[in-house]
């Protein structure tokens, strides 16, 4: 492989669990972290590497590879505990991704998001998901759940709009700062 150029792991065949459940499909991209995850489960898996095309722009390259790692480990973590849900996640992404694809609006949103504090997109996805789950147990319709889950993902929108300096920081927050980020509320409805 060369060494200025940029490669792309993705999935040669479907990989299921030992109890048969689909965790990645074929084609779909594989991370270092989710290699670990399937490791630690001893799940093997084939890959293909290729070099990374310009098909997408890196934002959403970015965008989708979070997200899809982010799936990745919250679904190994929930697989034994709901197989209901497990089996749903899935398709909701997918429903989702479309809505995210297909709303300008939201794509530059969770773009400037994942560009700028990915930390906060990462806990963005994680939320989204445990409210689905919530929905789901309070049996709540398809479309009610899809809603929940796209509302979830802007819950800390605001924070787009709270200096990096402060987001970032290492260090303890002043009085100041930490009045400033209790404004990402309010700056996300508005």
């Amino acid at each position: 492989m060369e060494k200025n150029k940029s490669y792309v792991a993705h999935a040669a065949t479907d990989v299921y669990d030992q109890d048969g459940c689909l965790l990645l499909a074929k084609g779909k991209p594989v991370t270092e972290s989710l290699l670990k995850l399937l490791a630690k489960r001893n799940i093997d898996i084939k890959m293909i590497i290729s070099e990374e095309t310009e098909g997408k722009n890196n934002n959403e390259k970015n965008l989708e590879k979070t997200l899809n790692e982010n799936v990745q480990e919250f679904l190994l973590k929930i697989k034994g505990i709901d197989q209901f849900f497990y089996k749903k996640v899935p398709e909701l992404i997918e429903k989702i991704m479309i809505n995210i694809r297909e709303n300008h609006y939201f794509n530059i949103l969770l773009n400037i998001l994942c560009d700028r504090i990915k930390w906060v997109y990462s806990h963005s996805i994680n939320v989204s998901l445990l409210s689905s789950f919530i929905g789901y147990k309070l049996c709540l319709s398809e479309n009610d759940v899809e809603k929940i889950a796209i509302g979830s993902l802007f819950h800390d929108i605001g924070q787009i709009l709270i200096p990096s300096e402060i987001l970032n920081k290492s260090s303890a927050l002043t009085k100041n700062e930490c009045e400033i980020i209790k404004m990402h509320p309010h700056l996300g409805f508005d």
